[in-house]
């Protein structure tokens, strides 16, 4: 069993040891704490004595829907089997599991809260005074996510453990009556997501990223906010004062460079390495897509931009990212000149 967690762990750190420029971060750390509950053939919990569960989680989102975890339990679990004895067995538990964003598949993503499920395969660890034992498991649960920055969320958590081929009890007093099924551990607990990976301040976990679609929902309340917002002037090279002002365009519906916007990154990383300091402000185009998506896809041109510029050698400190949304300037015969993210050196 000792080489079946270690396999475990090797294979978690395989499947996750790497990394992409995605838009969004995709590692968390997680910690929390909580009760616990069991149904087993003989224990049950001793009364007030639930709060004693701690768990930690490495998790690595592939995309903004899927991901994988490595979630480890720990509990004290003070028992009282069904003939009055009294005994307390510690519980631990690894597991490898796959994370699904519940939220985002039912198309209910939002910036307040989101709903993740998770279950996978793992090993268990069963001690007390009389044996200690591994065990394999399957651990199932669902996690609610509650922002509350870029970097960090509160987490909620239940957890469901299901022990197999348990020689004896979770009290070490009985030997178990089969070689299915023989335990569950429940656990309730409440901790913090921690978000790494941060190249950018602004830049969001994949738990809150908006996934580009080339045809998003129109309300018609939204059309009619949209019709009253005041039209955001594009800044020209007369009234910003600028020693250079570059256009880096875009297909539509893209956030990627293509090879047409090399030329203005090239003349820009020259005036940011003499000490000059650059603004780079993205746009979209005024289509029907909603003015969040499109504020979205602004500000992810806006993010690509400085990062191809900071990958070929420019101070990242002296560059400066903001980002409008739609170019309401821009009628629709030329919203190709909208779709756009304006290089501005002062």
């Amino acid at each position: 069993m000792k080489n079946i967690f270690k396999l475990l762990t090797v294979t978690l750190v395989l499947l996750i040891g790497f990394s992409s420029n995605a838009q969004y971060k995709r590692w968390s750390l997680e910690a929390s704490f909580g009760a616990n509950n069991v149904s087993d053939q003989s224990a049950t919990i001793r009364d007030n004595e639930y709060l004693s569960h701690y768990e930690g989680a490495v998790r690595y989102n592939f995309s903004p829907t899927f991901g994988l975890g490595g979630y480890f339990g720990y509990s004290d679990l003070n028992l009282r089997n069904f003939e009055g004895n009294a005994l307390d067995s510690q519980f631990g538990r690894f597991n490898i599991s796959a994370v699904v964003d519940v939220f985002d598949i039912v198309d209910m993503r939002n910036d307040t809260f989101t709903l993740l499920a998770h279950s996978g395969p793992g090993v268990s660890y069963l001690n007390n005074r009389l044996d200690d034992q591994y065990t394999f498991n399957i651990s199932n649960g669902i996690t609610g996510l509650f922002k509350l920055s870029n970097k960090l969320a509160l987490k909620v958590d239940y957890t469901m453990t299901a022990q197999f081929d348990q020689a004896n009890t979770l009290d070490g007093f009985f030997r178990t009556r089969n070689t299915q099924t023989n335990s569950f551990v429940n656990n309730l607990s409440v901790g913090l997501a921690f978000y790494l990976n941060n190249d950018d301040e602004d830049e969001e976990h994949a738990d809150w990223y908006v996934r580009e679609r080339l045809v998003d929902t129109v309300y018609i309340k939204q059309i009619a906010k949209e019709r009253t917002i005041v039209t955001t002037p594009v800044v020209t090279k007369q009234e910003c004062d600028c020693i250079l002002n570059e256009n880096v365009f875009f297909e539509h519906d893209s956030d990627v460079i293509d090879k047409t916007g090399l030329n203005a990154l090239t003349k820009t990383i020259d005036y940011v390495n003499s000490g000059s300091e650059i603004i780079i402000v993205g746009y979209a185009s005024n289509t029907k897509s909603s003015s969040e998506y499109n504020m979205g896809l602004s500000k992810r041109r806006a993010n690509n931009v400085k990062r191809k510029l900071v990958e070929a050698g420019a101070n990242p400190n002296k560059i400066k990212v903001t980002f409008k949304g739609k170019d309401f300037n821009k009628e629709e015969s030329v919203h190709d000149l909208a779709r756009t993210v304006k290089i501005i050196v002062r």
